[in-house]
């Protein structure tokens, strides 16, 4: 994280930051299109200029691929009816995760 210093739109100086990722080897990826809805509520609400809006309308959208579609459908859709999982079990899977994410 970094710290910046902003202007706004009617000339105030504003404190804020930034997040930085550490790994510079990660290619740029395109926001859902469900979080890009937010965003542009967001801004909306906000009343950013509308140059602004038409730059986020026009940004590249994620779309997940088949496989994770079908997992996504096939998973718990209630809390309740998800497996219980002890926490030996939990450290084994973000281990497992964080080998599989170092092959990608």
């Amino acid at each position: 994280m970094r710290h910046v210093a902003l202007e706004a739109y009617d000339g105030r100086r504003l404190n804020g930051f930034i997040f930085i990722a550490n790994d510079h080897s990660l290619r740029e990826f395109a926001p859902s299109k469900r979080y890009l809805g937010i965003i542009l509520r967001g801004a909306r609400a906000a009343g950013l200029r509308r140059s602004y809006l038409e730059d986020l309308e026009a940004h590249p959208t994620y779309s997940p691929p088949g496989w994770v579609r079908q997992l996504r459908e096939e998973r718990p859709k209630r809390l309740s009816d998800l497996p219980e999982v002890t926490v030996e079990e939990l450290a084994r899977l973000v281990v497992l995760n964080l080998l599989v994410a170092r092959l990608f």
